[in-house]
């Protein structure tokens, strides 16, 4: 909730409505709205008299209208606030200074509480246009993105249960998150795969394989070298990191008959520095007549 009243201050200037009379404070119940959980009524009273009633305790106080700022006294404070409007039934008072300490209140005629926070829910959702993610652990959390931003991406910043979050990452499903003071810095995709009939998880840095992705999960430890994934994508492994990505083509050729397989270094053609396998070894050196007028040579099992 904080956040959200902090991002109506942060967009005050976009707001038409600013207070210019004392008189729109006065004759009216202000429920103070806050993160404590405590009941307080503001009443801005004739002759400058602030009355504020905290749990049914009373705490009295003063106040001044000064042009644009409010003046308020209370609790051995004296306190400028140079911001005020009222947005969305909400009134906004700021402190004259470079931090966010703010007042929030709504009119208690105007609302029943209940009525109110689900007022202003509806309100922080539109505004802050909320995306809710479902976490691995089965928690919720919000992503606070753009105006008319479709998805989420880098620079959101997220919300558990209201607050900026610690953690340096969050993992959903299909995604992993990191974090930097509880804004998006990067965003990892997860992926299952089956290397024959064991099944692994990727972190993609895109939805594509691609190298420097890593195998976080698998039913059996993998080893390193050359691994197939899907029989159309090959991958060369080192401690779990992916170190190259192939396209694998299969092929027979024309005279032995021989079934190989050419992992490419692309999707397309057959470039030099390919790999030839046959049976999860390399072939041999020597020619191979793969198509009617088209011969590869394989040194050290590769095309040369």
């Amino acid at each position: 909730m904080l956040e959200y009243l902090k991002f109506l201050i942060s967009n005050l200037k976009s707001f038409d409505k600013r207070l210019k009379n004392i008189a729109f404070f006065q004759g009216k119940t202000w429920m103070r709205i806050s993160s404590n959980e405590f009941n307080e009524k503001w009443f801005f009273r004739n002759n400058g008299l602030l009355t504020i009633s905290r749990d049914g305790n009373i705490i009295d106080g003063k106040y001044e209208f000064l042009n644009d700022y409010l003046i308020i006294e209370f609790l051995n404070n004296k306190i400028l606030l140079n911001k005020s409007s009222i947005y969305n039934e909400i009134l906004l008072l700021k402190k004259d200074s470079n931090d966010s300490e703010l007042f929030a209140f709504y009119d208690n005629s105007k609302f029943s509480p209940q009525n109110f926070l689900k007022h202003l829910e509806f309100s922080r959702k539109n505004d802050l246009n909320i995306k809710q993610l479902k976490l691995v652990d089965n928690s919720k959390v919000e992503i606070i993105r753009k105006p008319k931003q479709k998805g989420i991406i880098r620079g959101n910043t997220v919300l558990i249960n209201g607050q900026v979050p610690i953690q340096e990452y969050i993992e959903t499903k299909f995604n992993y998150y990191n974090l930097n003071d509880g804004v998006i810095s990067k965003i990892f995709y997860k992926r299952k795969y089956k290397i024959f009939d064991n099944e692994i998880i990727i972190k993609q840095k895109s939805k594509e394989l691609s190298v420097d992705d890593t195998i976080i999960s698998s039913k059996r430890k993998i080893s390193n070298g050359f691994h197939k994934i899907k029989f159309i994508y090959g991958i060369n492994v080192k401690n779990n990191i992916i170190t190259k990505v192939y396209y694998i083509s299969y092929l027979k050729t024309l005279l032995k008959k021989t079934k190989i397989e050419i992992w490419k270094k692309t999707s397309d053609e057959y470039l030099i520095g390919d790999l030839v396998r046959e049976r999860d070894k390399f072939v041999n050196n020597g020619k191979y007549w793969i198509g009617l007028f088209e011969i590869i040579k394989v040194t050290n099992g590769k095309i040369s």
